[in-house]
Parts: structure tokens; C-alpha cells; sequence
């Protein structure tokens, strides 16, 4: 089994690896967790299938290690629970984003009619 290993080394492409401690929303302290980094954030975050709600909060992990192989008899039923659990938060970041998105092209579009609505004011 591979041993824990400063938070720093820890790959940061995505790769589903386990961290600890992941206290955030876990009632145990001090619990590892399966996490991965997300670019979008600069964060590390738990995995969505561990977390009881979706999980928003960033988890500041001090040690990490790869996640070990499961046991031979594994449910590739959960291995595909875990994938589209993942396409989901996915898809929740990418509206999240276009969102956000929308409310700055607004807020720019509000400002630009007040600006040329003090211009007119003043040139009357």
C-alpha cells in the first residue's frame, strides 16, 4: 500500500486521489476522502458521490495518496454511479459559469446605458 505524501506533490489534472483530512462536511473529523483539483476553482474538492449535498465548500488537505485498486469483486455498476456523478457536477459548473456569464454581460450593458444617458443629460 503507498504511503501519505505532502498535499503539495499531489496531481493536480483531475485524477481521483485520497486525501486527508476531508472535514468539511463529514460528521467524522479527521476522515480521509477521495478528492480531486479543479482548475475551475483552484481548489481541492471532494467527490461528489462521498458528500451528502453538493459540496461547495473547498477542503484544505494536508496529505494525500493514490487511490488504491478496488477489491476483484467490484460493482462496475458503482464505477459508472461514480462517472456520471461526475458529468453531472460537470454539466452544474458549466450553467454555474454561463450564469455568472450572463449577470457580467448585463451588469456591463446596465452601466454602458447610464453612461450615455449622463452623456445625453449633459449635453442638453
Amino acid at each position: 500500500m503507498s504511503k501519505w505524501k505532502l498535499i503539495e506533490t499531489a496531481p493536480k489534472d483531475g485524477t481521483r486521489i485520497l486525501v486527508w483530512p476531508c472535514e468539511v462536511w463529514r460528521d467524522e473529523k479527521n476522515a480521509p476522502a477521495t478528492a480531486r483539483w479543479c482548475d475551475t476553482y483552484s481548489k481541492w474538492e471532494c467527490d461528489p458521490s462521498e458528500a451528502t449535498e453538493y459540496d461547495t465548500e473547498p477542503i484544505e488537505p494536508t496529505h494525500w495518496m493514490p487511490v488504491p485498486e478496488p477489491p476483484p469483486a467490484a460493482s462496475k455498476k458503482r464505477m459508472m454511479e461514480i462517472e456520471a456523478s461526475e458529468k453531472e457536477r460537470q454539466r452544474l459548473r458549466k450553467n454555474e459559469l454561463a450564469r455568472l456569464a450572463a449577470a457580467e454581460r448585463k451588469r456591463r450593458s446596465t452601466e454602458s446605458q447610464q453612461e450615455i444617458s449622463v452623456m445625453w443629460v449633459h449635453e442638453i
